[in-house]
């Protein structure tokens, strides 16, 4: 089962945007895509990461 949030959020903006509390804010044009940009890219490099691991242990 897939959780909502892989990883934590570093920052009240991140859980502002991303959560159900996104409707309570007025936001600018761009700002929460901007937010989301970077948790995606931060989660798809933990991602690769934990690939590259998982590679790692059964070459082993």
């Amino acid at each position: 089962m897939k959780r909502a949030h892989a990883i934590p959020m570093t920052s009240g903006d991140e859980f502002d945007a991303l959560t159900r509390w996104r409707h309570v804010y007025h936001w600018k044009p761009g700002t929460r895509k901007a937010i989301k940009r970077g948790y995606r890219r931060r989660q798809r490099a933990v991602e690769r990461g934990q690939l590259k691991r998982d590679e790692g242990l059964a070459a082993a």
